[in-house]
């Protein structure tokens, strides 16, 4: 059973309250963020399910060739051996996978019940002007779970250009040009 994230799991520091110099509201960012990290987890989702398919092709192509050779495990050779290794490598990127989309999909549920307020985080912080700052929140979040740079207003440019408010979600070619841009 998965637990609640928190900052502390993620080494997400405290962030200070800062003023908005890109004249977007905080509810807003924290709308079109929450498509940003919806898009991504789609993204991972279909990642996920073609390396499912790769898996278990290997496993039938590894099956298929020992069974045809009348070979057992213990006649496994040289070439049988660097495929079951392959099949291993994609068991544990799909793991991978898998706990990066369960992180996103808390991140995300977190952001739309609070996107109205600072308070994002799920710290049981105070609002207002006791609050965390939003954008320092998502730029500490995307840095912790996907490992980009702490670059919180070219942060605020991509997401804003990955997708506005209202929409159904952003769009997928823009959010890969955001994360090829923060790279």
């Amino acid at each position: 059973m998965q637990t609640r994230s928190t900052a502390a799991q993620h080494n997400i520091p405290q962030p200070s309250l800062q003023t908005n110099n890109k004249g977007v509201s905080d509810e807003q960012l924290a709308l079109v963020t929450r498509g940003f990290l919806m898009c991504l987890f789609d993204s991972l989702k279909t990642e996920l399910q073609d390396l499912g398919k790769d898996l278990s092709q290997e496993m039938r192509n590894l099956r298929s060739d020992l069974t045809s050779t009348g070979e057992g495990v213990f006649g496994l050779e040289d070439n049988d051996i660097g495929r079951e290794e392959d099949v291993e490598q994609l068991r544990q990127e799909i793991l991978r996978l898998q706990e990066q989309q369960g992180q996103l999909r808390m991140l995300s549920e977190d952001l739309e019940k609070c996107s109205h307020c600072h308070n994002i985080c799920g710290w049981g912080a105070p609002t207002g002007a006791e609050g965390y700052d939003i954008r320092e929140y998502i730029t500490a979040l995307f840095r912790s779970i996907l490992g980009w740079e702490d670059n919180r207003d070219l942060l605020v440019d991509c997401v804003l250009r990955a997708g506005l408010p209202g929409r159904a979600g952003s769009r997928p070619q823009d959010i890969l040009m955001c994360s090829k841009f923060l790279d």
